[in-house]
């Protein structure tokens, strides 16, 4: 009796769960409807790329990442191409193709480099590190690591600077 009423809240809360995030995606595919070919439907473009991959919709995810890929190019606008290349990688991270993660992240980080995106430059070393400690390169990882905590230590991010240190002890 106890095992079945477990059971059935955590069927509850995870369904009430998938029905927001799904929610969430639609409100998101609504707003893109009317939205003006500029910076705010790249931002609605790259939101919808990051809502797919985590409900696992990686096609999805690769369709809207790539048409915010493509405005950015078109508008020349830097951060909307750099979040498209991070939604790739992070889309190709969860499905565990991390040769392809790091191409995308090396990609955003390039870019980052060239306008000189501080924070941004840091979470590129971070998505690298992370795609690196998944495939198992572990001295490279660090090395990412290492480069985006200083970053995050110059910029006084303390909740970056947490999370890269945590990083840092799961890998060791």
């Amino acid at each position: 009796m106890c095992m079945r009423f477990i059971y059935s809240i955590c069927l509850f809360l995870f369904s009430v769960s998938a029905f927001a995030q799904n929610k969430a995606i639609d409100s998101l595919k609504i707003l893109l409807t009317s939205a003006r070919a500029d910076t705010s439907r790249i931002h609605l473009l790259n939101k919808l790329s990051r809502a797919e991959t985590e409900e696992a919709n990686f096609n999805s995810a690769f369709i809207y990442a790539e048409k915010a890929l493509d405005l950015s190019q078109k508008l020349g606008y830097q951060q909307g191409k750099v979040l498209a290349l991070d939604n790739f990688g992070i889309a190709h991270t969860s499905m565990g193709s991390f040769d392809s993660a790091i191409h995308y992240f090396t990609l955003s980080l390039v870019i980052n480099e060239k306008h000189n995106f501080v924070l941004a430059t840091a979470n590129s070393h971070n998505n690298l590190a992370i795609s690196n400690w998944y495939k198992g390169n572990f001295s490279k990882a660090l090395e990412y690591f290492g480069k985006a905590l200083k970053v995050f230590e110059k910029a006084k991010d303390l909740d970056q600077i947490g999370n890269v240190h945590n990083n840092m002890g799961l890998v060791y």
